[in-house]
């Protein structure tokens, strides 16, 4: 099975990321449902059977041990994973016992949460299933067309995602194609503008000029969309495809006062690194990243951070950094989401892991896969 990647994005999308659906964030301590258990008398044993549903799936929290040593992806998502195939099953039977009871719509909403996020964390075991309650959606008539787009979205999601296994490009492709059949149906649709953005500014070549025309041509989408669009189309936004090979220009004054500029580390690998201590994603990463430098700093590997802090965030990411044992630079500005690198280079989702190869040009925009393997591979190259 091939696992796939979370991320923490900007805005919440359903967009087809290395593999995976983008997965909601299943740590927590809170019911699923409303925020406290409805009273149940001794006689209501469906209300019972309810409240005590809701508390047997609540969400799980990390395991004591995870807060000494990050877990790795595959340990995450095998945790993950093991409690939605356990929620799913009490769902089920719920559902089974009372099949027209006064919960559920609820237990419904519940599965079908339950279903997408499997699905988000790598398994095919419920796609099947899932796909079946989103065509239903898609095609009743009765649905509001807000959620009848949603399933739509849903759909070209499950399509890319299966080609996404064996072709990431060509999942990019799918997205983006639907995306433009979508814009027949659904041509006023705010958000259906903000998707296709989304994936022009993750795509590259013909498909991002595509995505561009038709957002900026639209007379229904935002304003803002629009110019950001017609950025793309006049080669003001930085195309990270099209940058491949090539130099990139990155100079900062680190928090720790050192002074870095990419173009001084030739002859030696780099990887910048685009993440923040909030992200839970990049900071599972971690011990890939460390293990990588360990291995091979002293052989020529450098790292540069690109901190997606917020206002107030130095102080947390020095010491993050310290207790976490990083030696390398870190940029921060406390502007989040709109640091400078952010903006210049479009990164919607961290982490996002470049690597540059000895001669300066920009080698890999997906070194989060394989990190160690393809260090290795830079610093043999001549």
């Amino acid at each position: 099975m091939k696992l796939s990647r979370v991320f923490c994005f900007k805005n919440f999308g359903l967009i087809i990321v290395a593999g995976g659906l983008l997965a909601t964030n299943l740590f927590s301590t809170t019911a699923w449902a409303d925020d406290a258990p409805a009273a149940a008398t001794a006689e209501d044993a469906e209300a019972k059977a309810w409240d005590e549903l809701r508390v047997a799936t609540k969400p799980p929290t990390r395991p004591a041990e995870w807060r000494e040593h990050a877990p790795s992806r595959e340990e995450q998502q095998d945790f993950l994973l093991k409690y939605v195939d356990a929620a799913l099953t009490k769902v089920g039977e719920f559902l089974e016992k009372y099949p027209a009871g006064a919960h559920v719509a609820q237990a419904q909403s519940q599965r079908l949460s339950l279903l997408k996020n499997s699905v988000a964390l790598g398994s095919s075991k419920h796609e099947a299933a899932l796909g079946k309650i989103i065509e239903a959606r898609a095609k009743d008539p009765n649905t509001p067309e807000s959620e009848r787009l949603q399933a739509r979205f849903e759909q070209l999601n499950l399509s890319a995602r299966r080609a996404a296994t064996t072709n990431e490009d060509a999942a990019m492709q799918i997205m983006g194609d639907g995306l433009l059949e979508l814009q027949k149906d659904f041509p006023k649709s705010t958000q259906l503008y903000a998707q296709m953005m989304e994936v022009a500014m993750n795509a590259g070549g013909d498909l991002k000029t595509k995505l561009a025309r038709a957002v900026a041509d639209s007379a229904a989408a935002p304003e803002k969309l629009k110019q950001k669009a017609q950025d793309i189309l006049d080669g003001k936004i930085f195309d990270a495809k099209a940058s491949l090979g090539k130099p990139v220009d990155i100079k900062f004054t680190a928090v720790d006062g050192t002074e870095v500029e990419l173009a001084k580390l030739k002859g030696r690998v780099v990887l910048v690194d685009f993440w923040a201590t909030w992200c839970g994603p990049c900071v599972a990463e971690l011990p890939h990243v460390k293990e990588a430098y360990a291995k091979y700093h002293e052989k020529g590997f450098e790292i540069i951070g690109i901190s997606f802090e917020g206002a107030n965030g130095k102080e947390k990411l020095i010491k993050f950094t310290q207790d976490k044992e990083m030696p390398w630079p870190q940029y921060y500005d406390g502007k989040q989401w709109e640091n400078e690198f952010g903006q210049r280079f479009g990164i919607r989702g961290i982490p996002a892991m470049w690597l540059f190869d000895k001669k300066g040009n920009l080698a890999d925009l997906n070194a989060r896969s394989e990190l160690a393997e393809k260090v290795a591979k830079l610093l043999k190259a001549e």
